[in-house]
């Protein structure tokens, strides 16, 4: 069996869940288990088998890797800069905190004009002088 951080793994599926705007009651009946077996999986009480892993990951429509958080990025780039990554860079993308992906996540829920400004504003943020 492959290892993954079970603490982690937990936490990823609630902000995942959060972030799509379903209840775990509505995940669950989904996923064709009970709420209270899907809500032990949040909470790190239970870990699901394999059969549930890929139901979870096909639910996100993420690999099962990267639910599991095993998976580093693949692209080296950042398209808006041509900032290339450095594998250490790789890593810590790889490990992101709950907030992190959170941010993330409404960042990728946001218009394209309002990333912009984001990434604008976050690059003149880091080069003030």
């Amino acid at each position: 069996m492959w290892e993954y951080d079970k603490a982690a793994f937990a936490q990823r599926l609630k902000i995942l869940r959060k972030n799509s705007g379903m209840t775990q009651q509505v995940l669950a009946q989904a996923l064709g288990v009970e709420r209270s077996t899907y809500a032990y999986y949040e909470t790190g009480k239970t870990s699901p088998d394999p059969a549930m892993l890929c139901r979870l990951a096909a639910a996100f429509r993420l690999s099962v890797d990267r639910l599991l958080g095993n998976e580093l990025p693949t692209v080296t780039q950042l398209h808006d800069n041509s900032l290339v990554l450095e594998d250490e860079e790789l890593l810590r993308l790889s490990n992101l905190t709950p907030e992190e992906q959170v941010l993330i996540l409404q960042y990728r829920q946001l218009k394209t004009e309002h990333q912009k400004d984001i990434r604008k504003q976050i690059h003149e943020t880091l080069h003030e002088t």
